[in-house]
């Protein structure tokens, strides 16, 4: 699963990923890589894919613009699937966030429960979604969004190649082609 946090303060944004790290051990489902990002400036000028979850602070000392920015620059890209989690000392804010549609709005400071609960939901949902494809790597579960994928190659019976539109790495996985269509949704 592919992670980008957007926070200025680089205590809460190791907090934040530390939890996240931590959570992902517990569950066989996760693997999970995360960059971070000190303000929506950054994430703009310098990511290089989409990612599957936001977490996104609201306001950012270090810039004029704003995590709401942000998730307005996101909603307006027609590539972009990923989940939004809003994460802020301002709950009033929450009201403000529903125009894009965040998975969900935490408050500061953010706990391991929370985080374990987040996750929990996330996975029970990822798996009723079928825009999802869960892979194998070793013992690790990897989703992976189907807008994401440019093709899946058969390489050798036991392993599929995954080649990605935004041109990352292909990745490798262990799965047969005909559980991998059953993944897939049916339109």
């Amino acid at each position: 699963m592919q992670i980008a946090i957007c926070e200025d303060d680089p205590t809460l944004a190791s907090i934040l990923e530390n939890h996240i790290l931590e959570v992902s051990r517990d569950f066989a489902e996760l693997d999970c890589e995360i960059d971070v990002y000190d303000c929506p400036t950054d994430y703009i000028k310098h990511h290089q894919k989409n990612y599957d979850l936001y977490f996104l602070d609201i306001e950012f000392d270090n810039c004029n613009t704003t995590g709401l920015d942000l998730a307005r620059h996101l909603s307006e890209d027609p590539e972009e699937r990923g989940q939004i989690i809003f994460v802020s000392s301002h709950p009033g804010y929450s009201i403000e966030s529903i125009r894009y549609r965040p998975y969900r709005y935490l408050v500061k400071p953010v706990d391991r429960p929370q985080i374990e609960t987040l996750f929990t939901e996330l996975i029970r949902d990822f798996n009723a979604d079928k825009s999802y494809i869960r892979f194998h790597r070793g013992k690790d579960n990897v989703y992976v969004h189907t807008s994401r994928i440019l093709y899946v190659v058969n390489e050798d019976n036991r392993r599929l190649r995954v080649r990605y539109v935004d041109e990352a790495e292909d990745d490798l996985f262990y799965c047969r082609t005909s559980d991998a269509e059953k993944m897939l949704p049916s339109d």
